[in-house]
């Protein structure tokens, strides 16, 4: 008997109403970085002082539920951040208990990795497919801290994406992927430090991902069984900007144009959940039924997961999602 095809099966996101003006940051941090005045373009999410990377992944994860309070068929709950408010506290439980989820959930907390997100899909699809779980609900959700006066502060926002997995009213079906594990520092944040050390620029950017991400494609795209010029849809978080996403995926043999917005101008780049982040915003945007989709995260390496759209991608119309959540902003100047 055939077995029932893997994937995706909703959709769900959030990114908080207000949105910090980057002209602001450059103008406050004029006197100690004049050289920063003329990056003071666009916005990027700001969480509210009650938001972490729990709730938004809460937000996230009832948008994608919707309001039926029976939640009986979720099994499974992965949950990954880099900065999940406790270090010894099931994170991934509170959701649970919040999302009123049975208490014979399995709940994972997936850390201490930009591709967390990336890597608790690939945990719920290997779950999905063992028939140890039959919903899977994957969130992503990142609330970091920038040094004032950095890149960082500029770059980053806070958000977060839910999806779900299963075998039943697939959106999108998943046809493989890959990851490679290599221990490039690009940035990392040690047990006392409250900020990201980062390296350079020009180092992360010639050695990291061009290097390791074309890689990742290859043997993805094999593992899947899909050619390169078959991805209609290239998505990976990046702070280099877009065009240096069109070079990679070039530079892959994927058309430049798959290249998808990295929502630089009106989110930021939100750490671990971004990959999701822009996945959903993908599939709710510009997906159409028999286009595949690359996801990809950098990161110690690199994740990439190949997935085929669906008819059932017509079932999501009208969800919220990261495109309902941008489009309901409060300027914030301060």
């Amino acid at each position: 008997m055939a077995q029932k095809a893997v994937g995706l099966t909703a959709f769900g996101g959030y990114i908080p109403r207000l949105r910090l003006q980057r002209k602001a940051i450059t103008q406050a941090n004029a006197w100690v970085a004049p050289n920063f005045l003329g990056k003071g373009k666009g916005e990027r999410a700001m969480a509210n002082w009650d938001e972490d990377a729990i709730t938004m992944a809460v937000e996230a994860a009832r948008d994608l539920l919707g309001p039926d309070d029976d939640r009986s068929h979720v099994d499974a709950l992965y949950f990954g951040s880099t900065t999940m408010p406790f270090r010894d506290r099931l994170n991934s439980g509170i959701i649970a208990a919040a999302l009123t989820l049975e208490e014979t959930v399995r709940a994972v907390d997936v850390a201490s990795t930009q591709r967390a997100g990336t890597s608790a899909l690939f945990q719920a699809i290997t779950a999905v497919k063992a028939g140890e779980a039959r919903h899977a609900l994957v969130l992503a959700s990142d609330h970091r801290k920038a040094r004032a006066a950095s890149a960082q502060e500029l770059d980053f926002g806070d958000g977060a994406a839910a999806v779900s997995v299963g075998s039943d009213n697939v959106i999108a079906r998943y046809l493989g992927g890959a990851s490679l594990t290599v221990d490039f520092v690009d940035h990392f944040r040690g047990e006392t430090e409250e900020f990201d050390y980062n390296w350079e620029e020009r180092w992360i950017r010639d050695e990291g991902y061009s290097k390791i991400v074309p890689r990742a494609v290859k043997a993805a795209l094999a593992n899947a069984n899909v050619k390169a010029e078959e991805i209609g849809h290239f998505v990976l978080p990046c702070t280099f900007g877009v065009k240096f996403v069109e070079q990679l995926a070039r530079r892959s043999g994927i058309a430049p144009e798959a290249a998808r917005d990295t929502l630089a101008a009106n989110c930021g780049e939100t750490g671990a959940a971004h990959s999701l982040v822009m996945l959903v915003h993908t599939l709710q945007k510009d997906a159409k039924p028999g286009d595949k989709v690359m996801v990809l995260h950098f990161g110690g390496g690199c994740d990439a997961l190949v997935f085929e759209v669906t008819d059932r991608i017509a079932d999501m119309a009208g969800k919220r999602g990261i495109t309902g959540s941008l489009a309901q902003r409060q300027e914030e100047t301060n």
